[in-house]
Formats: C-alpha cells, structure tokens, sequence
C-alpha cells in the first residue's frame, strides 16, 4: 500500500482547501451557464465536441476526483479534498439552478447527493492507486475499469467510443494511474478493460 511521505503544514492544508472549493464552485457554476444558454452562443468548437453534454456525463467529475484524491497529501486528506470539491460544485450547480428557477429532476439530485456523500470513502480508496504492492494494483485496476465502462460503449461484439473528449478522459486517468513499470501499466489497463467488458455486458443482458 501507499505510504504518506510527508505531512503538509496546517496552512498548507487550509489553502489547498480553499483552491479545491474555488474549482468546484468554477466548474459548477461554467457546467450549468453552457446547459443553459444557446450552443451557437458559444465557439464552434463547444458544439463539434458536445462539451454541454460531456459535462453532464460522469467521466470528466470522475477523472477530476482521481486527480485530486492521487496528489492530495494523505489518504485523509484525499477523503476532505473530494468531498468539499463536489459540495461546492455541487452546491454553486444547485443555486444557479435555484436563481434562475430551473426545474431540476430528483432522481438527478438524489443520484449526485449519494455520489458526493460516498466520494470520501471512494477518495481515501483512491490515494492507495499509487502505492506498491497487489492491493495497490487491484484498486487501479478496478478504477481502471470503471473509467472505461463510463468512457466507452459496450456492446456483445464491439466497444466504441462515445466521444473524443471521453477518451480523452480515459487517457488522463491512465497517465494519473501510471505505475513504474511498464509491465504492471499494460497489466492495469489490460485487465481494467477485460473486467469492464465483462460487467458492461453482465450489466446490459443480464
């Protein structure tokens, strides 16, 4: 398992929070102005690579957390940082929602609250990614897993890609999980992919 270098100064800690509050608040604030607003209104780019709907999908939130949980100080660490990320970008969604007086769906804010309040624990899994040893291994792998069923369409006899800017993501989350040896990567990803198909397709026909 991973093991913590160095401790971080209680001044340190204070201002990483502040930063992973201040991104939260930024993405979910610009996440909810490009859902809302015309896409013509934007560049041409935002529309030929569907950034409105590739926002809205779990991947980018999902890389973001693996980001923030891998180079947080402690797995502890890892667990607040998460955590305080999707409460405010969570919250700054919510209340653009509130002021404009946009209906927003329940069962979407039900699903995003059970997210944010397992993202700690989900966290504090995370930062062991980075470690040696099996478990360190197993834990990468299964992210490894997740990111390429929520990156990718699976079918019985194809995978496709759902978008540029999705495998995109799926590549960050390799470069963030990479490991020392190249062995171990093409382990990580080759078996990350192979359970991932496999529960994609238990997920779809069963």
């Amino acid at each position: 398992m991973r093991k913590i270098r160095k401790e971080i100064s209680t001044k340190q800690k204070i201002i990483n929070t502040m930063q992973v509050i201040l991104l939260g608040i930024i993405l979910g604030v610009f996440s909810k102005y490009i859902e809302v607003w015309p896409i013509n209104k934007f560049p041409k780019f935002f529309e030929t690579l569907d950034i409105p709907n590739f926002l809205s999908d779990f991947p980018i939130w999902l890389c973001i957390a693996i980001f923030i949980s891998v180079f947080s100080a402690s797995p502890k660490r890892a667990a607040v940082n998460v955590f305080i990320f999707f409460a405010a970008m969570l919250t700054s969604y919510y209340l653009y929602y509130a002021y404009y007086e946009y209906n927003l769906p329940r069962s979407y804010i039900l699903i995003w609250a059970v997210f944010t309040f397992l993202s700690p624990l989900l966290a504090y899994i995370t930062w062991h990614s980075k470690g040696e040893g099996k478990m360190s291994f197993a834990i990468s792998t299964l992210i490894m897993s997740v990111m390429f069923i929520t990156c990718f369409a699976i079918g019985a006899f194809y995978i496709d890609t759902k978008s540029i800017l999705h495998t995109i993501t799926f590549i960050l989350t390799v470069i963030v999980l990479w490991r020392k040896k190249v062995s171990e990567n093409i382990k990580m990803i080759g078996f990350g992919v192979v359970i991932g198909f496999i529960i994609a397709l238990l997920t779809n026909y069963i």
